[in-house]
Formats: C-alpha cells, structure tokens, sequence
C-alpha cells in the first residue's frame, strides 16, 4: 500500500471508534438515567352507591318470642321496626286458665293455713269448760228420758192387761204405746248426744295431736307448691325480649290470640347482614 492509501484509511477509523464510543456512552446514560417520580397531594370525596335488591334481614339469633301457652294480647308495647334491649318487656297475654288456676291455689292455701292453726292450737280454758258443761247437760237429759221411759213402759204394761181386761178403751192403750215407742227413741238420740258430746271432750283433751298436725302441714305445703307453679304460669304472661335486636313483625295485634307462633319476631342487633 502506499503512503497516500493509508492517510486516507487513518481518519475512517477514528471515526468508526469514535461512533462506538458515543453508542456506549449513550446505552450507559439511559440504564443509568434517574427514574422520574410524579408528586400527588390526596383528597378525601364521599363516594355514594346504591345496590337495588331484595334480600332478608339476618342475625346471629333470629326468633319468634311468645309464650308457653295461648292467650289474648292484652298489651302491646312495641312495633315493628322498634329496638329493644334484653328482658324488656314486648307484650302482657291474659289467660284465663292460668289466672283461676292461681286463684284456686291461693284459696287452698288459706284453707291449709287456717286447718294447721286449728289443729296445733291447744284448747282454752273456756272451751273446755263448755265442751264439759255439755257432756253433763246430755248425760242428764239422757238420764230424764231413761226415767221417763222407765214409767212410760210401767204405764204401758199396766194399759195392756187393763186393755185385754177390758177395762179401759182401745185409744187409751194407743195412747200409752205411743207414748213409749216415743221415749225410745228419745233416749236412743239422748245418748248418742252424750256420746258425741263425750267424744269432743275427749278430743279437746288430746289436742294437739301429733298426727294430726303432721297431715295438716303436709296438705299445707302441697298447697303452696301448687300456688308457686301456677304464680309461675302467671309470671310467663309477660313477653319479655330474651336478647336485644329488633322487631321484624308483629303476629298480633291487641285483643288477638296468640298461640305457638309467638306475639312478635325479633332478631339481634348485634352483626346483622344482608341474606341474598
């Protein structure tokens, strides 16, 4: 090659290097380059949508609230849409069953009462007094009769042979026969009257028996265990909200009765959703 053919090669090659030095200092400056970061400020806007749907109000506990037995709504305290609280009270049921029932009960007890005070209670001094003053008022109207008997069969043994004699009239017998089939029976009440009389006298002394205050105590607390079951009845005649919630519906309405359904339906308040 010649001097001048290879001046003129020179120059294109430093080209060529330069070219490749600018490419890789372009590729080095754009993997390198800083990334540009945008700057925001927020706001805070209320954002409003509506979803149109039918669905079901749920809860945790759902039922319908009434009570053990039917009756008529008496009162009514709340409505459908109404928030309540635990124990408070929905509705007052009458029944009619249950309020004789209570009154039944309450009148036994005042009897078991009164026939325990009677048995336990010793007797006076005037009773006993006056329960002896009879026995002798019966034995001596017995002791009459029986004397008055005795001269009334005298009489009619007499008017009996007088009469088959003769001697006296047919009505006159009559009249003597009368008069003791009369005086026997007279008697036989006289001394069932002392007996009786008797029999109390000797009871006031007993008293009180022990016995007897045991069966009376015994029917007195039957009595008062039937009295708190149906005070018990009566007690479940006030609806009351077992949880707090609120009415979903209302199954009667004052002066209705109500039976199994239940006067109203409740469900919780707390963690309600939507049922699709």
């Amino acid at each position: 090659m010649t001097t001048r053919a290879r001046s003129r090669a020179r120059p294109s090659g430093w080209l060529v290097l330069v070219s490749l030095l600018v490419a890789a200092a372009a590729v080095f400056w754009f993997v390198r380059r800083p990334t540009p970061v945008m700057v925001t400020h927020p706001k805070s806007v209320s954002l409003t949508e509506t979803i149109a749907s039918s669905a079901r109000v749920g809860g945790v506990q759902e039922s319908a609230i009434g009570a053990h037995f039917s009756g008529t709504v008496a009162q009514l305290f709340v409505r459908a849409g109404d928030g309540v609280k635990a124990g408070q009270r929905l509705a007052v049921l009458r029944n009619d069953v249950t309020r004789q029932q209570k009154a039944q009960a309450q009148t036994a007890v005042q009897t078991a009462r009164a026939r325990v005070a009677q048995v336990a209670r010793p007797p006076t001094r005037s009773e006993m007094d006056e329960a002896q003053h009879q026995v002798t008022e019966a034995r001596a109207q017995a002791a009459q009769v029986a004397a008055d008997l005795q001269l009334a069969t005298k009489q009619f043994e007499r008017s009996t042979q007088l009469y088959k004699q003769g001697l006296i009239p047919r009505n006159e017998f009559d009249t003597a026969q009368t008069n003791q089939q009369s005086l026997q029976a007279r008697i036989r009440s006289a001394t069932a009257t002392a007996k009786a009389r008797e029999a109390r006298l000797q009871t006031l002394k007993d008293t009180p028996r022990a016995e007897d205050v045991m069966v009376a105590k015994a029917q007195l607390a039957e009595a008062e265990q039937a009295l708190r079951v149906a005070e018990q009845q009566a007690k479940e005649a006030v609806v009351t909200a077992p949880f707090a919630g609120v009415v979903t519906a209302v199954n009667a309405e004052q002066g209705q009765t109500v039976g199994a359904k239940g006067v109203v339906d409740l469900v919780s308040e707390a963690s309600r959703a939507i049922r699709w």
